[in-house]
């Protein structure tokens, strides 16, 4: 993977890497701290003030996203921001993640004519992949943190935990094919 080679710092590339994974919002990952994440459970909840829709945003903790943590935890341990930024109790600047993206879309424009792209497309590819692979909306829906609307987010409060550890589980699947394609 392009960012696997990059010599930029760990917390870098590890943000940038958590973003496309999760389709999160670049705010909820930057933003995030340990106590946000509860290994026990296998739970992420984004607290309601770092979530646009100022309400937590309750993500289950798969397989890989736990490997990506403990990379960021072996290398900046396990208090504070997930990904630190340049000062001391401050996380990782936008302007970095978005900085380091750019590098990674020019490396990958030259080696494999990769279009351009964002931190945010992360989001739509998230949304639009997992459709085409029958995972139902409401299920993506909450992947992305978004509110429900209508008489569904009057009624029904329901994560889906399980639903949405299946999605991230296949995600990761067809990423390591397309990387997997890539490399032969």
């Amino acid at each position: 993977m392009c960012t696997e080679r990059s010599k930029a710092a760990p917390a870098t590339k590890y943000c940038l890497q958590l973003i496309f994974l999760t389709g999160a919002r670049q705010s909820e990952v930057r933003t995030a701290k340990w106590e946000d994440f509860n290994f026990t459970d296998g739970i992420w909840t984004v607290p309601a003030e770092n979530s646009k829709t100022n309400k937590p945003i309750r993500r289950p903790l798969t397989d890989k996203m736990k490997e990506l943590l403990e990379h960021l935890a072996i290398a900046y341990g396990r208090s504070g921001y997930i990904v630190p930024g340049a000062s001391p109790g401050k996380p990782i600047t936008t302007h970095a993640i978005n900085r380091y993206c750019a590098r990674m879309w020019a490396t990958m424009n030259k080696e494999y004519g990769t279009p351009k792209f964002v931190p945010h497309d992360a989001r739509r590819s998230v949304s639009t992949i997992l459709s085409e692979h029958e995972v139902l909306p409401h299920v993506t829906e909450k992947m992305l943190g978004h509110s429900m609307r209508g008489v569904m987010a009057i009624y029904n409060k329901h994560d889906w935990i399980k639903e949405q550890r299946a999605g991230y589980d296949l995600y990761w699947e067809l990423i390591k094919i397309k990387i997997s394609s890539c490399n032969n």
